[in-house]
């Protein structure tokens, strides 16, 4: 081994001596410029080098046109990224309307139509109309937009959750258009000095809907986003048997699951709607009547466009009544509503079209219950609508509750003393 690199040595220095003797002022001289050496081979020989003058102009030349093409490559690059920046605007905005991912190309079309005639007076018309042209947004794309929009949410998502301490969740079970059960898996926690509530995910769950089930897809969810569920510390539900069953429900088994005590809540929103309906067993017959004669003129065609046309006659504010439905919480409140402004018109509908016998209608006791049963059922929409939104804290939702409660004191003393 020793002798290998004493042998390379002794070569490398043999060649050192024998390029130094062969070197000659042709050898020596200066490198041609970049300008010369592509035109060497004209003549055969090396061109001799340049003035410091051209090079100088020539290398200024060059310079030009570099910053020319980069500056082309990146107004091309920014242009890019403002219509990038444009079609994820539009992404967000159809999903958060429940609009179609067609959607995007009847925006483009609608903007190209009524862009001439909004920037004709502006010098840059025809650079705004080729910019919305070059929009990207057709439905493929829309699709990709969302998705990414998507992947970068639950980025954002995962990461705040890590970095908490406690987090907290709620959970809302419904069924949308196809009949299939949608759970919601909503989280609240703290992102520094900020309380923050976002929607972690929203799965499907099966026709049993079993608190073991239910807290099976919990679980496997936090586990897909690499979420650990021993930071939980309360859970909120809407009450039912499934969720705070004593052995099989979800709140007993999410808290074997993350192996520690949670602190379990029921919806104050679900409470509300649970004690108005309570509250009101006594008026149930005043209901159907009211749900009976609704059902007669709203859910016939005919008798729905004839009442319609009544309504137009005599310019009322309204072009129908509402259909009455027991699970929508708000529904009694609106329906009663609607029902008592076009009150004077139903009854000369039904009494012209002799669609039934409600002697209720000229009854001076009925309608006075009808109307103090309208007015508290308004109060009560109200009161729901202030504990629904984003950001709603418990000290804040209970003030409500609270202040609701004082206002239902007063309604009662102003009814004992007959004062309006």
């Amino acid at each position: 081994m020793t002798q290998t690199l004493s042998s390379r040595r002794h070569w490398r220095r043999e060649l050192s001596v024998l390029l130094a003797q062969s070197a000659t002022p042709a050898t020596l001289s200066p490198a041609p410029c970049a300008s010369c050496w592509p035109n060497r081979g004209r003549s055969g020989v090396m061109l001799l080098e340049k003035s410091e003058d051209e090079r100088k102009e020539y290398i200024s030349r060059q310079l030009l046109l570099y910053k020319s093409q980069s500056n082309s490559i990146l107004k091309f690059m920014k242009g890019s990224t403002n219509l990038t920046s444009a079609s994820l605007s539009i992404a967000h905005a159809i999903p958060q309307h429940g609009k179609a991912l067609s959607e995007g190309e009847f925006i483009k079309e609608t903007l190209l139509r009524c862009a001439p005639v909004l920037f004709h007076d502006m010098q840059n018309k025809d650079a705004i109309i080729k910019r919305i042209s070059e929009l990207p947004l057709s439905r493929n794309i829309i699709k990709d937009r969302i998705m990414r929009l998507n992947t970068n949410i639950q980025h954002q998502l995962k990461r705040d959750i890590r970095k908490c301490k406690y987090f907290s969740i709620s959970l809302d079970e419904t069924t949308d258009v196809t009949s299939h059960a949608q759970l919601a898996i909503i989280g609240r926690y703290s992102d520094g000095l900020t309380m923050r509530e976002e929607l972690i995910k929203l799965v499907s769950v099966s026709t049993s809907k079993s608190g073991s089930e239910i807290c099976k897809v919990v679980t496997q969810t936090f586990r897909d986003l690499s979420i650990d569920i021993s930071k939980g510390v309360s859970v909120m539900t809407d009450g039912a048997p499934n969720m705070v069953g004593e052995k099989v429900g979800f709140v007993k088994l999410f808290t074997e699951a993350i192996g520690h005590p949670i602190v379990p809540f029921h919806c104050i929103i679900h409470q509300e709607a649970l004690c108005a309906k309570a509250g009101f067993t006594d008026l149930n017959d005043l209901m159907s009547v009211v749900t009976k004669i609704v059902n007669l003129i709203a859910a016939r065609p005919l008798h729905k466009r004839e009442f319609s046309a009544l309504l137009l006659e005599v310019d009322s504010t309204y072009s129908g009544l509402l259909m009455y439905n027991n699970v929508r919480w708000l529904s009694r409140g609106k329906v009663l509503e609607r029902f008592v402004e076009c009150f004077e018109e139903i009854k000369v509908f039904l009494d012209d079209k002799d669609l039934g016998n409600f002697p209720q209608l000229n009854n001076d006791k009925w309608v006075n219950t009808l109307m103090f049963f309208t007015d508290l059922s308004v109060h009560i929409n109200e009161l729901n609508l202030k504990l629904q939104g984003f950001g709603k804290s418990f000290d804040v939702m209970f003030g409500y509750i609270k202040a609701f409660e004082s206002k239902v004191k007063i309604f009662k003393r102003d009814v004992e003393t007959k004062t309006l």
